[in-house]
């Protein structure tokens, strides 16, 4: 797909053009890769968009979006930090979204949604050791499997 939006063959009053076309090929390529569960090529696409410089911020925030879902389906032992790792970079990036929430797709606001249901701004208090989870508790945790099947259904 971006093949069809080639940087380097863009003529200079073709280039910002090209270059928002081809940000937003990247954009939806990464849904692809969510979808797919293709989390390494996500990430990388959604790192691109999050440094983006030019035009809006909708191709950064998009970008902290996206890499906040993919931190979100990562299994904690792909951070070296273990689960404080991934839910300190779920929280970074979920912070850089912020305001600009609207600025993101159907797709993208879904799974925010969705993730921020999970990383409440204030994290709850720590339970007690010895107490067990209510089944209110132990019924919404969703594994990230779960989460990346009912956004492919989309």
């Amino acid at each position: 797909m971006l093949e069809y939006f080639p940087i380097d063959e863009a003529s200079a009053e073709n280039y910002n053009k090209t270059l928002l076309y081809r940000r937003r090929a990247k954009a939806r390529l990464g849904e692809v890769y969510l979808s797919q569960s293709n989390l390494n090529e996500a990430l990388e696409i959604y790192s691109e968009l999050e440094n983006s410089e030019e035009f809006s911020g909708q191709f950064r925030v998009t970008g902290s979006a996206g890499k906040a879902v993919v931190y979100d389906l990562m299994a904690p032992d792909e951070f070296t930090g273990g689960v404080e790792e991934k839910e300190q970079k779920v929280r970074e990036c979920l912070g850089k979204v912020g305001a600009d929430f609207d600025l993101l797709n159907e797709f993208l606001r879904n799974a925010i949604t969705a993730i921020q249901q999970r990383y409440p701004a204030t994290p709850p208090p720590l339970p007690d050791v010895e107490s067990e989870p209510t089944q209110a508790e132990s019924t919404t945790f969703l594994s990230p499997r779960a989460l990346a099947l009912r956004f492919a259904r989309r």
